[in-house]
């Protein structure tokens, strides 16, 4: 339970520095998390001296939001080291990695790349923090944190709109009450309010296991299809899964796993690379 609550809290921080970024708080708009790509605690260990470690916390999302029938998406974080906060942005996040330039205030400090390590029952962000002339090694614990309900019936709508299979049953099964058409854009609303108000609903979780064999760069997925793969590693939902991280699959840690990890990291530094290229060139 403490843990779910840090997370919480994590998460309410770095979605308020979001709104307040893009320009909505004052609007009074919520933004939607749309991903949540590390959230979590762990501890960071410097190069040069082990008794050198700072303790860290990091929430890094990406959160959308409709206005002015415009949607403005945007990744946005935070990192603490020990007591103090910093700013994570020109941030990129995908299915294993992360990266992100670090910032005080509005000066840039450094820079943070992490890889997905799966370790038995645990996952593991681990990597390089390089920050004031000094260098750091990662190892942050992934935090837990499932869908809410409205996260849920958004997620649902995304599924249908792509005419997942398990959206035509729920359409069947529910009959006239609601919708008969999936293409039908009220129908998926329908299906997704459904299954909003009855999470447990066994359709509803196998449209939510579709959707996140397809959508592991979200902490929110990766908690669902990592269950689903622990048991059935030959499901076709777990194709995805067990490529981009073949160790949970296989139950143990390969050389060639190592090596994937590694590259990882290379393309995460690369893209954090080009990320801040591209800031500073719009500058």
């Amino acid at each position: 339970m403490k843990k779910y609550l840090t997370a919480l809290v994590l998460l309410l921080l770095v979605g308020l520095v979001a709104a307040e970024e893009i320009g909505l708080q004052r609007a009074g708009i919520k933004p939607e998390i749309t991903r949540i790509g590390v959230l979590g605690k762990g501890i960071a260990i410097s190069t040069a001296d082990p008794l050198d470690f700072k303790m860290v916390k990091i929430g890094l999302i990406e959160v959308r939001v409709e206005l002015d029938n415009k949607t403005i998406t945007a990744e946005r974080g935070l990192l603490w080291l020990d007591e103090n906060k910093y700013q994570l942005r020109n941030e990129s996040i995908s299915n294993s990695s992360v990266a992100a330039d670090v910032y005080l205030n509005d000066s840039y400090i450094g820079s943070l790349t992490l890889a997905l390590v799966p370790r038995n029952d645990t996952d593991v962000w681990a990597g390089k923090l390089a920050m004031d002339g000094k260098e750091y090694n990662v190892y942050i614990l992934e935090g837990k944190r499932g869908f809410l309900k409205h996260e849920f019936k958004q997620k649902v709508k995304e599924a249908c709109k792509e005419g997942d299979e398990d959206c035509r049953q729920i359409a069947k099964g529910i009959g006239n009450r609601f919708c008969e058409k999936v293409e039908d854009p009220s129908c998926r609303e329908k299906i997704a309010e459904f299954c909003e108000q009855n999470p447990d609903d066994q359709r509803c979780q196998a449209i939510m296991r579709s959707y996140c064999s397809n959508n592991t760069d979200d902490l929110r997925c990766r908690g669902i299809i990592k269950e689903v793969c622990k048991r059935f590693p030959n499901d076709e939902r777990c194709w995805n899964y067990c490529r981009e991280n073949p160790e949970m699959c296989r139950l143990q840690i390969r050389q060639e796993v190592k090596e994937r990890i590694r590259e990882r990291l290379e393309e995460a530094r690369e893209r954090m690379m080009n990320r801040t290229m591209e800031v500073k060139g719009k500058r």
